[in-house]
């Protein structure tokens, strides 16, 4: 079994995934070839946003959905310094659970709560996404 990863560390590769996340996957255009980065083959995500309720696995599906969700759906601003919180503890087997907390702009509406959850799972010298699951209020 794998030693545990410290809180400090923790809460740094957390923020630093999440921004890097956030940044490719919801703020910028060309995100969809980048989306599969993020995700392994043994990943899977449940996403709820208003009427729109999905859940992905393996890596292509995982990014296919989430490229189609990301589609229809436009976020517009994400402030992880200011306007949210991101925490993280560390798992067995060198994981790590992140949950990010905040308010996101969404199809030009005003700020809406959201939080959502990654698990970490290390590979090699990086992480990727094992399991993620977002929940975006409604107005």
């Amino acid at each position: 079994m794998s030693e545990l990863i410290s809180a400090e560390d923790c809460k740094k590769i957390g923020f630093k995934f999440a921004s890097r996340y956030y940044n490719t996957c919801f703020l910028q255009k060309e995100r969809a070839e980048k989306l599969s980065s993020y995700f392994g083959r043994d990943s899977s995500i449940n996403f709820v946003c208003n009427d729109d309720r999905f859940e992905a696995s393996g890596k292509e599906g995982v990014a296919k959905e989430l490229a189609r969700f990301l589609g229809k759906n436009k976020f517009t601003a994400l402030d992880l310094e200011n306007n949210s919180e991101v925490m993280a503890t560390p798992m067995d087997n060198s994981g790590i659970l992140v949950l990010v907390t905040g308010r996101i702009g969404f199809n030009d509406s005003e700020l809406r709560n959201f939080s959502q959850s990654f698990v970490l799972k290390k590979q090699n010298r990086s992480y990727y996404c094992r399991n993620a699951m977002l929940a975006v209020s409604a107005n």
